[in-house]
């Protein structure tokens, strides 16, 4: 009887955790950002950041619009619409997968054409209500996506990535203190004459950061990871669209169109590894490259000449 009741007691205390796992507070729905004609080319890479910071942050099960499909009449964007930002529709969008929490939001335009306005909203989905909204204006186009993220951080409480620190300025002489002024009484000292030195400088050596060959391939793997984000972005659009399509041929062309687009992805990602990793060891090769040099050198004084060997080590 003990051996049953201590098997079924250690079986409870393995399942805990798997039922903390399904509680909504770490559930969330992640609608993409909707946006206006001005910042239409902007939004793939928003709302692939914003979901790659939620996802990475490891706080939330995320879902993404397309897993409540099954669950509601209409397409989860013609929903979102159709609520028209009541907290209590949106809310009701994730009844069916018991979700915590759930976040839309747009990009626009200023009326004035000078600013990118990001408006984003996360409603608690359990107590059918706003729990924070942020309105953030940005002036730079190519701030435009990190700004993003930032934002989203704040909406959720997630730290902010630490800011890079700038150089402390050279300090400059005051131009308007006048130089000391030696004693007139004082008789000026002889200068004393430097050795000459006689020998060959020693070479200097290039920094690793210089060589071509590591930039390029730094800037096709960079070229390459991106290029693969943005058409898995496209393909995800072109399998939801044929999901949406009543047509079946055009549906099933919107499929082979999805499955090219993310062909390619792959192959871009694989290029950008492969780029990526013979950039890291070129980088590698030229900081572990050392060629000690020993230059001898003959330097001489009125009372004599020093001789000398000079290393240099890397």
């Amino acid at each position: 009887m003990k051996k049953i009741i201590f098997s079924v007691t250690l079986c409870l205390l393995v399942s805990l955790p798997a039922f903390g796992q399904e509680t909504p507070e770490t559930t969330m729905i992640v609608f993409r950002l909707t946006g206006d004609e001005a910042s239409a080319e902007h939004l793939d890479l928003i709302n692939a950041e914003i979901f790659m910071i939620l996802d990475g942050s490891g706080k939330y099960q995320l879902l993404s619009a397309e897993d409540l499909a099954e669950e509601l009449i209409m397409a989860p964007a013609e929903s979102l619409t159709f609520c028209n930002e009541e907290p209590g529709c949106i809310a009701d969008i994730g009844a069916g997968k018991n979700v915590g929490w759930i976040v839309y939001g747009d990009v626009k335009k200023s009326f004035d054409e000078t600013k990118f306005i990001v408006h984003l909203v996360l409603i608690d989905a359990q107590a059918r209500k706003v729990h924070a909204e942020k309105f953030v204006q940005f002036e730079k186009e190519d701030n435009l996506i990190q700004e993003s993220g930032n934002t989203v951080r704040l909406l959720v409480g997630l730290p902010l990535p630490e800011p890079t620190k700038k150089p402390e300025p050279k300090k400059v002489a005051d131009p308007e203190k006048p130089p000391e002024l030696n004693d007139i009484h004082k008789d000026p000292e002889k200068p004393q004459k430097k050795p000459k030195a006689i020998g060959k400088a020693a070479p200097t050596k290039p920094s690793p950061l210089t060589n071509p060959w590591t930039l390029a391939a730094a800037g096709v793997g960079v070229t390459s990871l991106t290029a693969g984000i943005v058409l898995g972005v496209m393909s995800n659009r072109k399998i939801n669209d044929a999901r949406r399509s009543v047509d079946q041929p055009t549906g099933m062309s919107l499929v082979h169109e999805g499955e090219d687009l993310a062909t390619g992805a792959n192959i871009a990602f694989v290029l950008s590894g492969a780029a990526l990793t013979a950039a890291v060891v070129l980088f590698a090769l030229d900081v572990m490259k050392n060629e000690p040099a020993a230059i001898p050198a003959v330097a001489c004084t009125g009372t004599g000449c020093t001789a000398s060997i000079l290393c240099t080590f890397w």
